[in-house]
């Protein structure tokens, strides 16, 4: 798992890397500001509103495999036994309240429902939510 202590796992019915940046942006109202995500982003604006106000001090970035800092990722590690890579990950520096969490859920709900990427509707499902904390266990080995 990436160096960031929380991450805020959804996970989904289908393969992740097809709309992880866009359900970061319906959930977050952040994304990365180059690559997809901008319509949603603006989207979460209109419908709950600025999403520095909400998240500014919580939402991170972590490198991704190439090594390029994102908020989300798509990533096997957190997946449920035998479910590919059908989850996204939304990285946290602290810890999200409970508030945070709900307003995630139920934004990634209404996107599964609702949602759209390039014009088409989004086709895949919730299947449930996870936060994952990030500890470090330290054992002294004999020497």
């Amino acid at each position: 798992m990436n160096e960031v202590p929380f991450v805020f796992v959804i996970d989904t019915d289908a393969y992740a890397g097809n709309f992880e940046r866009e359900i970061c942006a319906y959930v977050t109202g952040h994304w990365d500001g180059e690559t997809h995500g901008g319509d949603q982003a603006e989207v979460f604006k209109k419908e709950v509103g600025d999403p520095e106000e909400l998240f500014g001090e919580y939402i991170t970035t972590a490198p991704s495999d190439d090594s390029y800092p994102r908020q989300v990722h798509a990533d096997l590690m957190w997946e449920p036994q035998g479910k590919g890579m059908n989850s996204v990950g939304i990285f946290f520096e602290e810890e999200p309240t409970a508030v945070l969490i709900t307003l995630m859920k139920d934004r990634a709900i209404k996107f599964a429902k609702e949602g759209r990427i390039f014009d088409r509707p989004v086709t895949m499902k919730i299947i449930g939510f996870r936060l994952l904390k990030r500890t470090v266990k330290i054992d002294e080995v004999a020497i």
